[in-house]
């Protein structure tokens, strides 16, 4: 199983997006400017259960469609 946050690596790298690593606590954590705002995405360094992926998927997909990023459909990333 792919951990999460090399997850939404790939979906940033695939999508051109650059972003800044941070690591603290229980969680890590990307850094990133989207449609001109400061935008963080939250990841758990070991998913809980079984629909962890496809749920970071899905909330990593809102943020970028919601910043104006067009969306490329890449859940092959899910399943590597």
């Amino acid at each position: 199983m792919r951990a999460i946050p090399t997850l939404v690596r790939a979906i940033l790298d695939k999508h051109g997006i650059a972003y800044t690593p941070m690591r603290g606590g229980k969680h890590d954590k990307l850094k990133t400017i989207l449609g001109g705002q400061k935008v963080v995405f939250v990841m758990s360094r070991s998913p809980s259960d079984s629909r962890a992926l496809t749920n970071q998927y899905h909330q990593t997909r809102q943020k970028l469609i919601s910043a104006g990023v067009a969306w490329q459909e890449c859940k092959e990333l899910i399943h590597d």
